[in-house]
């Protein structure tokens, strides 16, 4: 169980425009955030200048995700596609499919695939290593849901695979069993 030490908060001023999004990796050592256009990958509690900086996109965005290997990052926003940047010096690239605007994308556990949702009320899961799409589950629209998070986690003890999505005017979860990866 995690115990707090202190109330002392520490705060910095990163941005000269608003701040989105904000992701933490796995080992607690970099921290992603994400303003109106651009991306930044810091280490923790260095925080005088960004390790990267991700180039200005004109798609407004909202959310950033980083892979859990560290090796690259998902940003997503306004616009209908996925702007993916490898670490390891590959060009950047593209996806595209939504048919509004992606608002969040979540990693697998070994970092070959990206799972996202959009405004168009669909979650897409892509093959990493293709840079395509490997399937689309449209969600329930029935109440005008209005679908806006999602989660897609795996179990470590079985690897088993899940993707759950609010459904808000309904009141419901969406729960879809993705099999084993």
């Amino acid at each position: 169980m995690l115990k707090l030490n202190t109330q002392k908060a520490s705060f910095y001023p990163l941005y000269q425009q608003d701040m989105n999004s904000v992701v933490l990796d796995d080992t607690g050592n970099l921290m992603l955030t994400t303003s109106d256009k651009q991306a930044y990958l810091w280490k923790m509690g260095e925080f005088e200048k960004p390790l990267v900086t991700y180039p200005e996109t004109l798609s407004g965005t909202w959310w950033a995700a980083l892979s859990p290997d560290a090796q690259q990052i998902a940003v997503v926003g306004r616009y209908f596609v996925i702007n993916l940047y490898p670490q390891n010096n590959e060009p950047p690239y593209t996806l595209a499919g939504h048919k509004d605007s992606v608002l969040r994308a979540i990693f697998s556990p070994d970092s070959l695939q990206l799972a996202t949702i959009g405004g168009d009320n669909t979650i897409r899961f892509w093959d990493l290593l293709q840079h395509s799409e490997l399937f689309t589950l449209t969600l329930p629209t029935a109440g005008k849901n209005v679908v806006w998070d999602f989660d897609f986690r795996c179990t470590t003890t079985e690897p088993h695979c899940w993707m759950a999505a609010p459904l808000t005017k309904n009141k419901q979860v969406v729960v879809y069993d993705l099999g084993k990866y």
